[in-house]
């Protein structure tokens, strides 16, 4: 049984000196890899993670029950005016819905990092799965360039 141990120890060790001596450059590539299993982006640029599949021309579907359909609003179509805010996560951008004119605030936030990219999906499962006077109703989601856009009601304070 001892050798057996001896013999784990050792295996564990080896790994562990191998680990040490790996050049910078393949770490790179192995942490690119683990951050791209952790979500898909098709050839179309569409982003996929959890249920939801997202595109730059809005919200394709998602695993919660939605209130009514999505706007279809398209990224192409919002004019950024100013900023309004922004956070550890993100900014947010007054945006006017140019057929219509209507004001909407664009929130943005990148899903390069992991812990952003969770707290972004647990927002959208809210946001789609929840109607209720104090959550600010969000029209669209949009993927464009390594980021995801909220178009949310604009609320003037």
């Amino acid at each position: 049984m001892q050798k057996f141990a001896d013999q784990a120890q050792a295996s564990r060790r080896a790994v562990s000196m191998r680990d040490r001596r790996r050049p910078a450059q393949l770490l790179k590539v192995e942490a690119t890899q683990a951050l791209e299993a952790s979500f898909k982006l098709t050839d179309t640029g569409t982003f996929v993670r959890a249920g939801f599949t997202i595109s730059s021309s809005g919200i394709k579907s998602t695993p919660v029950g939605r209130r009514g359909d999505f706007s279809h609003l398209n990224i192409d179509q919002l004019e950024i005016l100013e900023d309004l805010g922004s956070g550890e996560c993100g900014s947010v951008r007054l945006a006017k819905h140019m057929p219509s004119g209507k004001l909407l605030a664009l929130k943005q936030i990148s899903v390069a990092d992991r812990g952003q990219r969770h707290q972004l999906l647990n927002e959208l499962r809210v946001l789609c799965g929840l109607q209720h006077v104090n959550l600010l109703p969000m029209f669209d989601a949009f993927y464009r360039d390594g980021a995801l856009f909220l178009a949310l009601k604009y609320k003037d304070a």
